[in-house]
């Protein structure tokens, strides 16, 4: 289940456990608010490290006649893997990537009929050969999303971070506190959050019932056997 821990639940809890309840020695707006949630940012990169697929999100890309660059999402973090649809979605193909000594080279009119490629750069990504027709949601990219903050200190921290786990932005929020008064012992709060951080990466690793494949980046891609790419006309986003 994922947590219902909000903001405010978070300040009262590190208040409780560093004795510091009615105390005015840390100010909850500008210190213990943000630096909770550079806690969970911090815990959000720890389990994209780890297991992507906690965050990892779908978007459809759609391809547009003569045109070689496409903003890539807004909260775009990383790349997990991109097809092109064929057939309305039907069937599929994994893309990959180019080089840039291939920049351009793509574009002769012998590989006019070649698969898609794509590379990215900056805040885009390129396509090639570029596409000589308008096709809607063609393609379908998978990406880890950038970390995204609650909006309100009284809404739910994370929509997927298991119950429990914020207990490791708990633990870094007091670090930070001990660290400007010394408020505890730090090798006790250290040790701590080493506990709680080796029991979030053990069970983020779990996640799948799978062990990861590792993929062969020399491996052949299939032939996507013709017809135009295109996809679904109405996209769920997720």
């Amino acid at each position: 289940m994922a947590t219902v821990q909000t903001i405010n639940s978070l300040v009262t809890r590190i208040r409780q456990r560093s004795d510091q309840i009615g105390s005015d020695t840390f100010d909850d707006e500008t210190e213990l608010k943000p630096w909770i949630r550079g806690s969970l940012a911090q815990l959000h990169e720890i389990l994209c490290q780890r297991a992507v697929d906690y965050y990892t999100t779908a978007r459809p890309l759609s391809l547009i006649a003569g045109q070689e660059a496409y903003s890539l999402p807004s909260d775009f973090k990383q790349l997990q893997d991109i097809f092109v649809l064929y057939n309305g979605g039907q069937s599929r193909q994994q893309m990959r990537n180019f080089s840039v000594d291939e920049f351009g080279a793509l574009n002769a009119p012998q590989f006019h009929t070649a698969p898609l490629r794509y590379r990215l750069m900056r805040n885009l990504i390129y396509i090639q050969p570029v596409p000589t027709f308008d096709a809607f949601n063609a393609l379908e990219m998978y990406y880890t999303p950038q970390y995204r903050p609650p909006l309100l200190d009284y809404t739910p921290i994370d929509e997927v971070l298991p119950d429990g786990w914020e207990e490791w932005a708990v633990l870094d929020v007091i670090q930070k506190m001990s660290i400007k008064t010394r408020l505890q012992n730090m090798d006790d709060i250290l040790k701590s959050k080493a506990q709680m951080e080796a029991r979030l990466i053990a069970g983020a690793s779990i996640r799948d019932g799978f062990a990861p494949v590792m993929r062969d980046a020399n491996r052949r891609l299939r032939p996507y056997g013709g017809g135009r790419p295109s996809g679904p006309l109405v996209w769920a986003i997720t």
